[in-house]
């Protein structure tokens, strides 16, 4: 569950860009209208939180060391071919301008932006925190240390740069109230759209975790509670925990982190102190490093570049994907890389060069 506010970041920034060239393109002038509902700017928020939402069913992680078992597959495994079946479900039904398929549209817009700009940042992320060998026992410390350097890169956006205003950023801005009958509604498109996506990618792993619902059509008419339901409230409650500065709530958590070999949460990770960043671990200076799997080359990109060159990538790919949605082509020539390695080909299981740094906040 790690960068939730940078990828806020990363799609406000994109949706910039969008307005931007929307004078130059039809393509992107219809972008910026489906986004000019501020119903769909959060659904889209809350598409770029990613295959992470996944992590955030249960307060204990119980599954593969990097989150629920469903997060890993999606990064790294289904990350292009779960992107084309959620865009096969949006084509099937037609007709584009319902409030149904615009918030299913706006979802699938964020969760696109969340893929991509993972696969950017998390190759450097990997190579500068370090990851467990195969046969390393000590896992969770690599777990703490990959999330405390993305906290680190949140705390940039946070605190740093200046964009955007905190509230502009904070988690609430990302989840869909219950309460609001327009957010309420683009919240079960968008999850009737991610459930039946891994309904349909697969079924085994749905089964697991949504035996329940295994003979449901989650179409339109599909409103019952799931477990990930359980996510409009445990996010917003597990950044509050891991941002808290009260004394009690730092000794609770505290608490739990020192019996983590017993039982692990991502939830007592903490975020650094408000304002501290190390911006040596952003290679603001631009230090060499390396893709942790196949390629060998060096690279000399800082946190900052390689965001800017998310965001581009980003705008390319909603402009194609729109481009296919207005017209009546039968294929879409979207191309993407694993979200974890940065590379076609390679997963997380070959990742093999790292050169862990220490955080300084």
């Amino acid at each position: 569950m790690p960068g939730i506010y940078t990828h806020n970041f990363i799609f406000r920034k994109a949706l910039e860009k969008v307005k931007k060239k929307s004078h130059e393109s039809i393509i992107y002038k219809s972008i910026e209208i489906l986004f000019s509902c501020p119903e769909n700017i959060k659904t889209g928020l809350l598409g770029a939180i990613g295959p992470n939402i996944f992590d955030y069913m249960h307060l204990i992680s119980r599954d593969s060391f990097y989150g629920n078992e469903i997060s890993f597959y999606l990064h790294d495994f289904a990350y292009e071919s779960f992107i084309f079946t959620l865009i096969d479900i949006i084509k099937e039904k037609g007709d584009f301008q319902t409030e149904w398929i615009s918030a299913q549209r706006s979802y699938l817009f964020g969760y696109i932006s969340h893929i991509i700009a993972d696969s950017f940042l998390h190759p450097y992320v990997f190579y500068s925190s370090g990851f467990p060998d195969e046969d390393d026992t000590n896992k969770k410390f690599y777990r703490k240390s990959n999330l405390r350097f993305q906290y680190n890169i949140d705390n940039y956006y946070l605190y740093r740069d200046k964009s955007f205003t905190r509230e502009d950023l904070e988690v609430s801005s990302m989840i869909p109230s219950p309460y609001n009958k327009k957010e309420a509604l683009s919240w079960i498109s968008a999850r009737n759209l991610l459930l039946s996506g891994l309904q349909r990618e697969n079924p085994e792993l749905f089964k697991k975790y949504f035996k329940k619902f295994s003979n449901e059509k989650l179409d339109g008419t599909f409103t019952k509670t799931t477990p990930l339901d359980k996510v409009l409230k445990n996010i917003p409650l597990c950044y509050r925990l891991k941002r808290s500065e009260n004394h009690r709530v730092i000794k609770i958590i505290d608490w739990f982190e020192k019996r983590q070999s017993i039982i692990y949460s991502d939830f007592f990770i903490r975020y650094p102190s408000p304002k501290r960043v190390d911006e040596d671990a952003l290679n603001i200076h631009q230090g060499r490093w390396q893709y942790p799997a196949f390629q060998r080359g060096f690279r000399y990109d800082s946190v900052i570049h390689l965001t800017n060159h998310a965001i581009e990538s980003i705008v390319e790919a909603w402009g194609i994907l729109e481009k296919y949605f207005m017209s009546c082509d039968e294929k879409i020539t979207l191309s993407f890389v694993n979200p974890y390695t940065g590379e076609k080909e390679g997963h997380y299981r070959d990742m093999e060069i790292k050169e862990p740094i220490k955080i300084k906040v």
